[in-house]
């Protein structure tokens, strides 16, 4: 099933940051067919009587390889069938601007390039090509050759036949050779991305992190919209205005909740997830010490699970003194017989001493204790 996806998928649509696109190949192949030209001039010389034309074949495909380059670049739709028409055009027009002057003062077909600047575009395009497109592509360019052998050369040396096989033989070997490697570097791709592991790890992975940023509550809707967002920029190969109006509101949504969870104590955090309502107008909380925050977070927590006052609400009040000392009130709104009172906070109460001070806790029914926090040290 993958290898059969991968003959219509090419390497940059499986992998945009794949290494085969750094090599800018189409840049490089541009630089060579330039380069072509002057070695074809060169070995022609003299006997050649219209060198312009020999000049202008190769600039077509010189310029069908630049524009590979150019659709190619970052931020630019994925290149498909519609952009590889045009330089495919311009190969086949140079192929038939170099058989053009046969005949006295034309070039031998042993010299002529024109199945080379084919075979070179389809080469430029393999890095963003399906296996199946270069296939297609290469029979393309190999008939094109081969009709064109047939129109403007003698054939003394060889037959027709022959003649034709030979000039469709380079444009068909890149095809095939491209559609080869194509689906090399796409099913690799796509083997890898559809490994055990994405499918069984992964969701518990997620799920995890979920659970980590659920506990500090940042809404988990800001992080599916940002991979929507990257989807869409992805699978459209730019970034679009519309793109960059969503980031700019999400970037300010996540901005926002990050500074919301940074000015959260750990008691807000705490009341998220419990029945806790928090009034700490001063984040007196950020100020505790280990062991305060440890001796009322185990208070907190066993007063909370207990079963008797489990659809309960807990309240705890934070005000800061001006002697940099903090009162702290705990109230629950419940009548609780006074043993089960003082076995639930007994426990807690040599740890509070040791850590706050005045520590109180009122008589009645009603569940209720207070105690200061010293002034932090300087």
């Amino acid at each position: 099933m993958l290898a059969h996806k991968a003959l219509f998928t090419s390497p940059q649509r499986a992998d945009p940051l794949s290494w085969i696109l750094r090599f800018t190949m189409p840049l490089i192949l541009a630089i060579t067919s330039a380069l072509v030209i002057v070695v074809v001039l060169l070995r022609a010389g003299p006997s050649i009587t219209n060198p312009g034309i020999i000049i202008a074949s190769g600039l077509c495909v010189v310029l069908a390889c630049m524009l590979v380059f150019l659709e190619s670049l970052p931020h630019r739709p994925l290149l498909g069938v519609r952009q590889s028409i045009l330089p495919l055009l311009l190969s086949w027009t140079a192929a038939l601007l170099s058989a053009a002057p046969t005949g006295e003062g034309g070039l031998p077909m042993r010299d002529w390039a024109g199945p080379l600047g084919i075979g070179s575009v389809i080469v430029a395009l393999v890095p963003y090509s399906s296996a199946a497109l270069l296939v297609v592509y290469g029979v393309a360019g190999s008939a094109v050759s081969a009709v064109l052998a047939l129109l403007f050369f003698d054939h003394v040396d060889d037959t027709a036949f022959g003649s034709a096989v030979g000039a469709a033989a380079l444009p068909l070997q890149a095809g095939i050779a491209g559609a080869v490697f194509s689906w090399y570097i796409a099913a690799g791709v796509l083997r890898w991305r559809a490994l055990p592991f994405d499918d069984e790890q992964q969701p518990d992975a997620s799920r995890r992190f979920e659970d980590r940023v659920r506990e500090h509550g940042s809404p988990l809707v800001i992080s599916k919209e940002i991979v929507r967002l990257l989807e869409s920029v992805a699978d459209g190969g730019r970034v679009s205005g519309r793109d960059r109006e969503r980031a700019l509101v999400l970037a300010r949504s996540i901005r926002t909740d990050l500074v919301s969870v940074l000015n959260r104590s750990w008691l807000d955090t705490m009341a998220m997830e419990r029945s806790l309502h928090v009034i700490d107008p001063g984040r007196m909380a950020a100020t505790m010490t280990p062991a305060q925050r440890s001796a009322i977070h185990g208070l907190i927590t066993t007063i909370l699970d207990s079963p008797a006052l489990a659809q309960e609400t807990l309240r705890i009040e934070l005000r800061g003194h001006d002697d940099g000392t903090t009162a702290v009130a705990l109230s629950m709104d419940v009548t609780l017989p006074e043993g089960k009172r003082i076995m639930m906070l007994a426990p807690y109460f040599v740890t509070l001493r040791a850590s706050v001070d005045r520590v109180h806790w009122s008589g009645g029914e009603q569940l209720s204790m207070r105690f200061q926090l010293p002034a932090a040290e300087q």
